[in-house]
């Protein structure tokens, strides 16, 4: 009955219950940034380790260039001492030698408190303890050289270990020779002197002792702990095949479990157990997926590494940063930190990257542009206001064109009120009464927001300028049926298309024969060609609109509009929009504003004649009925 028992329970363990679900890869920017970190590392390292070895700590450039391929630079040796100025640094020892590199001052001193931390008798029995117990997970003891020098870095070794470290202990530690597996030629090979059954503990056995307060037992149903990026969620078969796997027994690594069949469960759960270990032996807690595969080849785990890697995400994370494949313990990393760090790990990084000066560009740059913004924020305010004063000093005294034409001028009910009444930083309006034919007239200045730096930079590249629109405000008996407008040929399309009284009333006016008409540059919208003739008379074309007067001065004239259709309070109104000159040209705008009290006479006045009077009355009276 025994004996049937454990044939049963052999044949248990022999069973693969994997189900056939890709176990799909999910990036983990935190252990990504905890590899990309230590890129260039090795490299450096490298490097730095020959340069210090050599009598002078230096070395010609040109021999450190044949070491681009054996350590594995992706980049020119010259090119990646630059990269570092902190580190390494050229100089030429005399005119008949070639140029050599050094180590700075700094890094030197980082090398010595590396050196330091080496040769500590702590440091050293850590050191070899974790070689050992590293040796005795291959089963026999041994491994060749070249397999050892793939994880020298990763164990924290020291860059000539084979002298240094393991020549002081020969109880533990020594270099034979062995048949290569593969080419069947000698290689030397470190090997254990003997066998440490104490040290035979995994790290997984220790916390279950430490946790159970007992001695390590064998066949415990030890489980993994197994940590997911955010919002990573296993496939509900794979789950339920991971619940089952993580109750079977734990085989040591430091047992030798290959009479399992090698695609059982229970095989997979050993080889993750060796992965596991593996990987907590190293200081940094991972290594490139390369050296572990090489490593499963030689000591006849075949593709089972890989598989074990691919079917664990949540023990194991590969991260394809700094141009190669990382294999990451996950429990050993809070975040992008190291949960035990080993001292060797702050002395790399420290040597790799050296504390510079801290750099306080962002800082500065931040503080110039605020400051920058406040400067050019009271600078562009104060143009503004000074614009808006030499217009009003041009235009709003009492010997001005208003002055002249209105009896009462500013924003106020009264004599003493101020003229322009600020409305934004970069908006200002003005306003005029007491005039025949109108109720009034006001006047809006919007400005370049020259105050908003962001602004200004798009304004000297654009094309924004300084505008200002008048609105007369027609008392209704003094202005006839009037809907009549003039602008660049382009604006007048756009705006015939776009207002509702010239798309329904009026049209574009061709050039009449057999008397002088407004510039080429310019086109008239009207509802007759009766009313257009009769607005632009003779003296408008001599002094704007005909071709040599506005050649002159017709960069300043953006649009005019007369209509007495307009939708809301007042529907009568004459409107008028220039561009503005700057503070010291102000007398070149005088012809343009002359046209607003001509145009209120010539409007107030106007009367159509019988003929146009009988074609338009009917339509305008029906378009007003429909409005109301």
């Amino acid at each position: 009955m025994a004996a049937l028992a454990a044939k049963l329970g052999r044949s248990l363990q022999q069973r693969r219950n994997f189900v056939n679900a890709r176990v799909k890869w999910v990036g983990d920017p935190y252990l990504d940034e905890a590899v990309q970190r230590e890129n260039n590392l090795k490299q450096l390292l490298s490097l730095k380790d020959r340069i210090v070895s050599s009598p002078s700590k230096s070395l010609p450039l040109s021999s450190l260039s044949l070491l681009k391929p054996l350590v594995n630079l992706h980049m020119t040796v010259a090119a990646f001492f630059q990269k570092f100025p902190s580190v390494f640094t050229t100089f030429q020892p005399s005119r008949s030698l070639p140029l050599h590199v050094r180590l700075t001052p700094q890094a030197l001193a980082l090398h010595k408190e590396e050196e330091t931390i080496h040769l500590s008798p702590p440091h050293r029995n850590a050191t070899v303890q974790r070689l050992t117990k590293f040796l005795m997970l291959t089963g026999a003891g041994t491994l060749p050289l070249s397999l050892v020098d793939r994880f020298r870095f990763d164990l924290g070794l020291p860059h000539d270990y084979i002298t240094s470290l393991i020549g002081d202990y020969p109880d533990y530690f020594e270099v034979t020779e062995i048949d290569d597996r593969s080419t069947g030629e000698k290689t030397l090979a470190l090997a254990l002197s003997s066998r440490r059954s104490n040290l035979a503990v995994s790290e997984m056995e220790r916390r279950e002792a430490t946790i159970g307060g007992t001695r390590v037992k064998k066949g415990l149903r030890i489980r993994y702990s197994m940590n997911f990026p955010k919002g990573y969620e296993l496939d509900k078969r794979v789950k339920n095949w991971v619940e089952l796997w993580q109750n079977l027994p734990y085989i040591s690594p430091y047992e030798n479990a290959f009479h399992l069949g090698p695609s059982s469960d229970q095989a997979e759960k050993w080889a993750v157990a060796v992965l596991h270990e593996l990987l907590y032996l190293l200081v940094s807690k991972k290594t490139e997926t390369d050296n572990v595969l090489c490593l499963g080849e030689y000591l006849g785990f075949g593709m089972r590494f890989k598989k074990a890697l691919v079917h664990h995400p949540g023990i194991f994370y590969m991260s394809h940063k700094i141009r190669t494949q990382t294999v990451v313990l996950r429990e050993a990393y809070h975040k992008i930190f190291l949960l035990e760090k080993h001292p060797l790990m702050g002395m790399r990084h420290r040597s790799a990257i050296p504390k510079m000066k801290p750099s306080y560009t962002m800082e500065i740059v931040c503080v110039s542009v605020l400051i920058g913004y406040a400067i050019n924020y009271f600078i562009g305010k104060r143009e503004n206001e000074n614009l808006a004063l030499a217009w009003a000093r041009k235009f709003g005294l009492k010997d001005s064109i208003f002055g002249k034409n209105f009896s009462l001028l500013g924003v106020g009910e009264t004599e003493d009120s101020p003229l322009l009444l600020k409305e934004a930083t970069n908006v200002f309006k003005f306003k005029a009464s007491g005039r025949r034919y109108c109720h009034g007239l006001l006047a809006t200045m919007e400005l370049k927001s020259r105050h908003d730096l962001i602004s200004r930079l798009f304004n000297s590249v654009g094309a924004c300028k300084d505008e200002i629109s008048f609105e007369v405000y027609m008392n209704d008996e003094a202005m006839d049926h009037i809907v009549f407008a003039m602008a660049r040929k382009k604006a007048a399309k756009a705006m015939h298309k776009e207002l509702r009284d010239l798309q329904r009333f009026g049209g574009i006016v061709p050039t009449p024969g057999g008397r002088k008409w407004v510039s080429e540059e310019l086109s008239v919208v009207s509802e007759s060609k009766e009313v257009a003739g009769d607005m632009i008379t003779d003296i408008v074309l001599d002094q704007v609109f005909g071709d040599k007067s506005f050649e002159k001065f017709g960069k300043y004239f953006i649009s005019m509009q007369f209509s007495d259709q307009l939708a809301g309070k007042h529907r009568k109104m004459l409107l008028f929009k220039f561009a503005l000159p700057d503070a010291k040209h102000m007398d070149d705008l005088v012809r343009w504003v002359a046209l607003i009290p001509y145009y209120i006479d010539l409007v107030g006045r106007y009367k159509l004649s019988p003929q146009v009077q009988g074609q338009n009355l009917r339509p305008k009276h029906l378009s007003c009925y429909r409005c109301v």
